[in-house]
């Protein structure tokens, strides 16, 4: 619940400047009486190329850039890069602040073992496994229907690519006693294949602009990670699971741009 509450915070708040701004094609006209000649006032220049940043995603795992170039005042393209790494919190209220991609990690359907142990998630597993740095990338189509350049709501198609890497810890094999070694020695890894649809709102400051946006669609997810059990014998074991799945996922996020 709280989640929506903030999600809907985030729109009122960059919804209303917007519908109080003026079309950047308005001109305005002062009249200055009998003695005085009429003049017209140019609309403010603005740039057609957004460099931004999401500035709480550093604290979930994500460091990343985007740029935005217009193509025609309706329509524009967007591409990011980053880098990804181990979250430093864990909060769901707070990552949706920062990106909320909602979907469930958690492993236990390993056919490997006769007790299986659920395998955490990635991303809030910090006793057992270690973040090494990965990568991200993404491509998106905007388009504004007011017609209105950078400025005001819009819908967009995203295509985006995550890769994740880990290196988890192995368990002692022992009977009965579930005790993980010291060492961080297996290699570990997810990547996410992304089709969203995203809606929100974009607002022109000067220099710098602020977004919202929420989404959904669908995430192919391919997972290379530590996979533990009992065998008959009730002895703990090591292995890997290898697998691959579809899952629905909504995403929520703000972001910073500089115009250039």
């Amino acid at each position: 619940f709280s989640i929506i509450l903030l999600v809907a915070f985030l729109f009122f708040f960059e919804t209303g400047p917007i519908y109080s701004q003026k079309k950047k094609t308005d001109v305005e006209v002062i009249d200055f009486g009998d003695g005085g000649k009429s003049r017209t006032k140019e609309p403010a220049k603005y740039n057609n190329a957004i460099v931004k940043i999401n500035p709480f995603s550093i604290i979930f795992g994500k460091a990343f850039v985007e740029y935005e170039r217009e193509l025609q005042d309706w329509v524009s393209v967007q591409g990011g890069l980053g880098l990804t790494f181990q979250p430093f919190l864990e909060s769901s209220l707070f990552s949706s602040i920062a990106e909320l991609d909602v979907e469930n990690f958690d492993y236990c359907a390993s056919k490997l073992w006769v007790n299986d142990r659920c395998d955490n998630h990635f991303l809030s597993d910090k006793e057992y496994r270690k973040g090494s740095p990965g990568y991200l990338a993404n491509l998106s189509v905007r388009l504004f229907p007011d017609s209105d350049g950078f400025d005001g709501g819009y819908f967009s198609i995203v295509g985006g690519y995550t890769h994740y890497r880990f290196k988890g810890r192995k368990v002692e094999e022992v009977r009965n006693n579930f005790i993980l070694e010291d060492e961080y020695t297996t290699p570990e890894t997810a990547s996410y294949l992304d089709g969203v649809v995203r809606y929100g709102f974009q607002t022109l400051h000067p220099k710098l602009t602020t977004e919202s946006f929420i989404g959904a669609g669908l995430r192919k997810k391919f997972i290379k990670m530590t996979d533990i059990g009992q065998d008959a014998n009730f002895v703990y074991r090591n292995g890997i699971a290898d697998y691959s799945a579809t899952t629905f996922l909504f995403q929520a996020g703000v972001r910073i741009g500089f115009q250039l």
